[in-house]
């Protein structure tokens, strides 16, 4: 093997695939951060005093998940106002209520995580904003002890600039209509498919499994055939179920006390009733 062709599988197999397909998606988005970033130290600048910094460093964190997968959970307005503002906190009161360095970095973050996972506004660099009022200039420079402006200036400008100039830019300049709970507009049926039906583009060639099949066979088969799921079918060929990937998963095992069922009657065959 070449070494061309051993470094593109070790990139498809361990690299993380690009959300935006193509270069023009990967530069509007990398873009996006710049301008971004530039925005939003300009107008905190205008707020901040002159020895409060303009940017705290999560920002650039969060920019990289505004821009570049906005469609994701973390990306919408809720978790990254909460998750930053509510870090903030978090950080600022464990700075000045804890003495020990060591001790209020793990209760800032822990106490943010959980404040943010309580709220559903899950926001992963909030975890990097709540350490930055906890460690200020480090030990070797210690800073004095931030006070609640901080939550202001630099984060509550840095969130709301940041918000603002996201909104702007996917939803007006890059027309990305991305939610966690909604779909884009205006979504018609592709041209020529308004008199199709769906026995016209069904898949007739289905691969299924009996129900009495073994779990490493139905995986080696869904590995092999390269599937998401599986029909699971009984001994007349009607579908009772499906197997996903993630039943794999979530069921390494059967259940304790789980048996295997019966098969059932054969056509034209009448069950023999039970024994009194």
């Amino acid at each position: 093997m070449s070494i061309k062709c051993a470094l593109s599988t070790w990139i498809k197999h361990v690299a993380i695939r690009s959300v935006w397909s193509g270069w023009l998606g990967n530069c509007l988005a990398a873009l996006a951060c710049l301008c971004a970033i530039f925005l939003t130290a300009l107008l905190t600048r205008i707020y901040a005093a002159e020895d409060s910094p303009i940017l705290i460093a999560s920002m650039g964190a969060s920019a990289v998940i505004l821009f570049a997968i906005p469609g994701s959970p973390l990306a919408q307005p809720w978790p990254f106002i909460g998750g930053q503002m509510l870090s903030a906190l978090m950080g600022v009161c464990a700075a000045r209520y804890v003495p020990d360095t060591a001790l209020a970095a793990a209760l800032a973050v822990g106490s943010a995580v959980l404040l943010m996972q309580m709220l559903r506004c899950l926001h992963p660099p909030g975890a990097a904003t709540a350490l930055a009022p906890v460690l200020g200039g480090g030990d070797a420079a210690p800073a004095p002890l931030p006070d609640f402006g901080f939550l202001l200036v630099p984060v509550g400008v840095n969130v709301l600039c940041m918000l603002i100039i996201a909104l702007l830019i996917n939803r007006l300049l890059l027309r990305r209509y991305h939610s966690a709970n909604t779909q884009p507009p205006d979504q018609a049926v592709p041209a020529g498919m308004a008199a199709l039906k769906c026995a016209d583009i069904m898949r007739r060639d289905i691969v299924s499994v009996e129900y009495a099949t073994q779990v490493k066979t139905a995986w080696r088969l869904m590995q092999k055939q390269r599937l998401n799921m599986l029909p699971v079918v009984d001994n007349t060929g009607r579908i009772i179920g499906i197997v996903t990937r993630h039943d794999f998963y979530k069921n390494p095992q059967p259940p304790p006390g789980r048996q295997t069922p019966k098969k059932p009657p054969k056509p034209g065959k009448r069950r023999p009733p039970p024994k009194l």
